[in-house]
């Protein structure tokens, strides 16, 4: 990474908010790779790793990330973008992480942009816990399809020809046994 006249933004623009929100969104429900996009894990753990990236990425000029080297171990973080993670990248930046730690105090220097980032924070908060109501009622959709299926081939057993004593003589009678 390397830093040039580095500031703060006072402010975020609209289409700017969007993309934080959708980007913060996102890192909540990853697909595993290997998987369809139909499959997906839940990824809260990701939140504080993926709100310094966008800090960083929307809130702050003159950062400039480095390209990633050929070595797949160092690929591994970023390799979508071909830079490197600016998350590693200015996690242990005292001067930065307190650039970043002071807008996001009560007290901040930019009041315009804590407010925004303060907002994006509670969109995505909706949005995950709207996403994660959408995916439960999914189950309980598919759970209702499985059980109206079972009940349906319950009611079509024909049941007029079966005599109880021939069944209770093929796999015996049950024991009455208290508990």
């Amino acid at each position: 990474m390397r830093k040039e006249n580095v500031t703060i933004r006072p402010s975020l623009t609209l289409p700017e908010k969007i993309s934080m929100t959708k980007f913060l969104f996102s890192s909540y429900f990853t697909t595993p790779e290997g998987y369809g996009d139909d499959t997906f894990s839940y990824t809260p753990y990701l939140k504080e790793l993926s709100e310094i990236t966008a800090f960083f990425t929307y809130c702050v000029e003159g950062l400039t990330f480095e390209p990633l080297s050929e070595s797949p171990e160092e690929s591994n973080n970023n390799a979508e973008s071909g830079i490197e993670s600016i998350y590693d990248a200015v996690k242990d930046d005292t001067e930065l992480m307190a650039s970043y730690e002071n807008v996001l105090s009560p007290d901040s220097r930019y009041p315009l942009l804590t407010a925004q980032l303060m907002d994006i924070r509670k969109d995505v908060e909706d949005m995950v816990d709207f996403e994660k109501k959408l995916l439960l009622s999914k189950q309980r959709d598919a759970l209702s399809e499985l059980l109206d299926t079972l009940k349906n081939k319950i009611n079509d057993i024909d049941v007029s020809g079966l005599d109880i004593n021939e069944f209770f003589r093929a796999v015996g009678r049950p024991e009455n046994k208290e508990v």
